[in-house]
């Protein structure tokens, strides 16, 4: 299966099956790239740059994208179920319709991106998680992590914490 620039038709990546569904695809450079309707279903694209690619409709459950920089990506409609996204770069993304019911958004960057169309139902935070300025994770139902009392909207222009609460668990 071939991955292929949106743009340019220029292959970006090859594999030998016929699915990404559990590809490895840790650190690869996929800018641009075309995975509309895609199945990445429990793929690990840790560290990939997924910048300007077109993941539209994609089936991102359970997929590990730990530190993955999707700046200016396309996920309108993609579901990101269950998937690991701490410290991942969705700056500037486009979110609308996306399910990220129960990811892990630990240290996630979200500057600049309109998350309030996304679903973000049990997903998991942490105070290093930005958000954009007045967004109120949980207000969306989703989950503090690391002891925090809760999210104030507005601190330092990303939101911030209050001080002290119960610990709520982290993934």
């Amino acid at each position: 299966m071939d991955i292929r620039h949106k743009e340019t038709g220029a292959v970006l990546y090859q594999t030998a099956g016929d699915s990404l569904a559990g590809e490895d695809l840790h650190g690869v450079d996929l800018t641009g790239a075309d995975l509309s309707g895609v199945s990445l279903r429990g793929a690990n694209l840790r560290e990939a740059n997924l910048s300007y690619a077109d993941l539209s409709g994609s089936d991102l459950r359970d997929a590990n994208l730990n530190a993955a920089i999707l700046a200016k990506a396309n996920l309108v409609r993609a579901d990101l179920t269950g998937a690991g996204l701490r410290k991942a770069n969705f700056t500037g993304c486009w979110l609308c319709g996306t399910s990220l019911r129960m990811a892990r958004l630990q240290g996630a960057c979200f500057v600049l991106t309109d998350v309030v169309l996304a679903d973000l139902t049990g997903a998991r935070f942490d105070e290093e998680t930005h958000w954009p300025p007045g967004f109120n994770p949980e207000a969306r139902k989703a989950i503090p992590t690391g002891g925090y009392g809760g999210w104030v909207a507005g601190k330092k222009g990303q939101g911030g914490w209050s001080e002290g609460g119960p610990d709520r668990g982290g993934w």
